[in-house]
């Protein structure tokens, strides 16, 4: 805002060029000394104190500006320069107007950055990678980089590249497309999403059908599992696993062991009696499901089978909603 200010205010007030003039001479007429110091004097004196209005439009180059007085704006402008998911292996820098390191960039198109390019760091699977664009990039020559390495506070790291946005290669070694953070300031924006669709996978295939959506809020993937019976499903214990390709991020879990809750569930009976109970952490990409049942002296937290809190059959369900810290992403 700073900076847009200061250029707005340039604009503004603008010099303006006050011109000089003499007395002609005439034909015959003695030239003297003094009229003749007088005239240069006058001619030299502006000169000297030129007046930035009198310049011709566009004639001014980059070096001619103060190094020190415009370091700011020739080093913290950036508009535009979005990066959206472009392939597994690439990632796409949109149109972008910045400046890098003391040079001016304005690309109206797409600028694609491949993994494993010239000068970019080498693809590894569950590994986070910064998105920059290169220091000498200029005018509408913009070299995008994959880089390892974290920026500082300013945006920049060691060698003067400006980073734009930070991703994630998940365990596949393929780029996690929910994983972008554009940066903004001084720190990463997570690129929230809306609901997506998915088929889960689950331990009873038998007379069962599956609905899935999942978001990402944040650091966290939200997920609603749908498990529907059209008659007895497979007799074992009912699993779920999370969207392919997407890991549960345990060293956010306080006990990654059993039992830990990630969500609540709840099973009905043909649509009649209702059970709640809870999802619970099984592995890094899959859960179990309980719910709540009554013994003797206590309720209990049963874990849900074919048969278990009650003997599951055609019109019968189970709603999961839960929320998991994923690897590689991040507030």
């Amino acid at each position: 805002m700073k900076i847009l200010l200061f250029l707005l205010i340039s604009s503004a007030y603008a010099g303006t060029c006050t011109s000089i003039s003499r007395t002609n001479y005439t034909t015959n007429q003695v030239l003297t000394s003094s009229s003749l110091n007088t005239n240069l004097n006058t001619a030299y004196s502006a000169i000297n104190a030129h007046d930035g209005g009198c310049i011709t439009d566009g004639t001014i180059e980059l070096s001619a500006f103060n190094a020190t007085d415009f370091a700011t704006p020739l080093r913290a402008i950036q508009a535009g320069c979005k990066v959206s998911y472009s392939s597994a292996n690439a990632v796409s820098i949109s149109k972008c107007y910045a400046s890098v390191n003391g040079t001016w960039v304005g690309k109206s198109t797409a600028t694609t950055v491949t993994m494993g390019c010239a000068s970019c760091a080498s693809d590894s699977a569950s590994t986070t990678y910064y998105i920059y664009i290169a220091t000498g990039s200029t005018g509408s020559t913009v070299t995008g980089l994959i880089l390892t390495g974290a920026p500082n506070d300013d945006g920049y790291d060691a060698s003067g590249n400006k980073v734009v946005a930070r991703i994630y290669n998940n365990a596949s070694s393929d780029i996690d497309q929910y994983s972008i953070d554009q940066w903004k300031d001084n720190s990463f924006v997570p690129s929230n999403i809306g609901w997506t669709t998915f088929t889960p996978v689950s331990t009873w295939v038998s007379n069962t059908s599956l609905d899935g959506k999942f978001r990402r809020v944040g650091e966290n993937m939200e997920i609603q599992f749908e498990v529907a019976t059209t008659g007895a499903p497979t007799a074992t214990t009912l699993g779920l696993d999370i969207p392919t390709g997407y890991l549960i991020d345990t060293t956010k879990l306080a006990n990654s062991g059993f039992p830990t809750p990630l969500g609540k569930i709840f099973a009905t009976d043909a649509g009649n009696n209702t059970w709640v109970g809870s999802a619970e952490y099984s592995d890094t990409n899959s859960i179990f499901v309980s719910a709540m049942v009554t013994s003797s002296a206590h309720a209990t937290n049963a874990t849900i089978t074919s048969t278990v809190p009650f003997t599951f059959g055609n019109g019968d369900a189970v709603m999961v909603l839960m929320s998991v810290p994923i690897a590689g992403w991040s507030n």
